[in-house]
């Protein structure tokens, strides 16, 4: 083992443990790579926090998140996730990011000066995705996850769909968003609903609360949306010759019960009174048995 040092001596050319280590090459197209956009310093600062995050784990592969590089590094989060991206472009580190809010695992790569620097195409084609640890806030302040650039300039055009929907997957993912867009109108689950004028509606929903108008969400709105009744007109009553419309009989024994009611109160105040007579008392009879059988045949409670 080297001699321990004591503080204040001079470090001396060996490394003593405990130590990181940083290839000068790759601290080279850092500096190459960065010194355009000025982030040659924070550059250095990740892949330094990366080095000792490797040290730590005793391997070139190694999980760990943003906070603890921001911790590391000196920087905020926001600039930790930027220099990541831009490390991974240029050939340093490869990143695996979960689906769910987890560390992303990191791996150092090793660089040769002969390696060139990738050009801007394949900087954009080898560009990450948003990391799962971004908030939605921090997306919106990015300009990540709002309106494209199309409507940002005032443009109230609606915006390309460019995700793929579940239902058309595969080859058919590719299919221009006018020609999707019929295939949908067409299809058996929407023909009741106006497909573009939903479309219309989902694109301004997503304008006014920052949402990226995409092929899933529009299904999902189209799945949610209230289908019109078709109502059809009621069948027609078929009757025997020479009898009514059962809705006529029954109207004819409502009026007719109104009638025996009011028949029926008549005829029981003449037989209340002094004078009531037993014609009276039969009125009340035949009157109260007729009511009851209107009421039976009505379904009313008497």
């Amino acid at each position: 083992m080297p001699p321990r040092q004591e503080s204040g001596e001079p470090r001396g050319t060996k490394p003593v443990p405990p130590y990181l280590w940083a290839s000068k090459s790759a601290l080279r197209r850092i500096r190459e790579a960065l010194d355009r956009e000025g982030n040659v310093a924070s550059g250095l600062a990740v892949y330094f926090a990366l080095c000792e995050a490797a040290s730590n784990a005793g391997a070139d592969t190694f999980a760990i998140t943003h906070g603890e590089l921001a911790a590391l590094s000196g920087l905020s989060p926001r600039t930790v996730r930027s220099r990541l991206a831009e490390l991974a472009n240029i050939g340093l580190i490869t990143v695996s990011t979960p689906l769910l809010k987890c560390a992303s695992t990191y791996t150092l790569l090793a660089f040769s000066d002969r390696q060139p620097l990738p050009n801007e195409r394949q900087r954009q084609k080898k560009a990450l995705l948003p990391p799962s640890e971004t908030t939605l806030k921090e997306q919106r302040k990015n300009g990540e996850g709002t309106l494209g650039a199309s409507q940002a300039a005032g443009n109230t055009q609606a915006p390309a769909i460019t995700k793929p929907c579940p239902a058309v997957a595969g080859p058919a993912s590719k299919i221009p968003d006018e020609q999707w867009l019929d295939i949908l109108q067409k299809s058996e689950p929407y023909k009741a609903l106006d497909v573009r004028k939903e479309y219309a509606r989902m694109v301004t929903w997503c304008s006014v609360n920052g949402k990226q108008p995409s092929r899933r969400r529009f299904v999902n709105w189209l799945n949610r949306c209230d289908r019109p009744m078709q109502t059809a007109a009621p069948p027609a009553v078929q009757t025997p010759a020479g009898q009514p419309n059962a809705s006529v009989a029954l109207l004819r024994d409502q009026k007719e019960l109104e009638r025996i009611e009011a028949a029926l109160r008549e005829a029981r105040a003449r037989y209340n009174e002094p004078g009531g007579t037993a014609a009276d008392a039969a009125d009340v009879r035949r009157l109260s048995k007729r009511r009851a059988e209107l009421i039976a045949a009505l379904g009313f409670q008497a």
